[in-house]
């Protein structure tokens, strides 16, 4: 499938059929017009820490003037996020970082 770049709308056209489609299509940035910067700097700042961040203070940190799509974004970002999740299953031996546990015995004394 050949295809040329429209600058002026930022997609993609196919020579043949004339479909266009552009990067944001059919990925979890599809719908959104926030900034390309926006979702790399959120997707950055929920991976690069255990902790989490609320939609509020990634509101703030980038700036922006609107809660809702910024929250929408994020809950975009998490269920992702958990999805990839479920393609996985973990071995018999799991290592973990940090954890407390209660050793609960079958036995009745």
């Amino acid at each position: 499938m050949e295809h040329y770049w429209i600058s002026t709308r930022d997609q993609y056209q196919c020579k043949k059929c004339k479909f266009r489609t552009t990067l944001r299509s059919g990925t979890l940035l599809h719908g959104s017009q926030l900034p390309y910067y926006y979702w790399y700097f959120s997707i950055m700042l929920l991976t690069s820490t255990k902790k989490s961040f609320s939609a509020l203070e990634v509101q703030r940190q980038l700036g922006y003037l609107y809660y809702e799509p910024i929250w929408a974004m994020l809950h975009k970002i998490r269920y992702a996020m958990d999805k990839r999740d479920d393609n996985y299953q973990l071995p018999d031996q799991i290592e973990i970082d940090e954890g407390f546990f209660e050793i609960v015995s079958d036995k009745e004394d």
